[in-house]
C-alpha cells in the first residue's frame, strides 16, 4: 500500500477513540480527502470510518471481558452512547454486548 494509506491506518489506530474526521486525516497527511478515501478503500478493502469502528469494537470486547458495564465500555471505546455502541457491536460481532459478556461469564463459570 502507498505510504499515505499506511500513514492513515496508523493515525486511525493511534487515535480511534477520538473524533477523527477524514478531513483531519487528510490535512495531517497533506493529501486530498477524496484521493485518500479512494486509495484507502482500494488498498484495505474498507472505508476509514469502518476501520475506526472496528478498533472501537475490539476495545469494547476487551473491556467487556474485564467485566465492565456496557454503558461504561461504550464511552471508554469512544462511542457517543450505549445504543450506538450496541448497534455497531452487534453488526460486527453478531451479538449484543450484554449477551457477549454473559456468554463469557458462562464460559468462565
Amino acid at each position: 500500500a502507498p505510504n499515505h494509506v499506511r500513514d492513515a491506518y496508523a493515525l486511525i489506530e493511534a487515535h480511534y477513540r477520538e473524533e477523527l474526521s477524514i478531513s483531519d486525516i487528510s490535512i495531517a497527511l497533506e493529501i486530498s480527502p477524496y484521493h485518500l478515501m479512494r486509495e484507502f478503500r482500494r488498498h484495505t478493502g474498507i472505508p476509514m470510518h469502518a476501520l475506526q469502528t472496528q478498533f472501537r469494537v475490539e476495545l469494547g470486547k476487551r473491556l467487556l471481558r474485564q467485566g465492565l458495564p456496557v454503558a461504561e465500555v461504550a464511552l471508554a471505546a469512544g462511542f457517543a452512547d450505549q445504543s450506538h455502541f450496541t448497534k455497531r457491536f452487534r453488526e460486527i460481532v453478531g451479538t449484543p454486548p450484554a449477551a457477549y459478556r454473559r456468554n463469557l461469564q458462562g464460559i468462565g463459570a
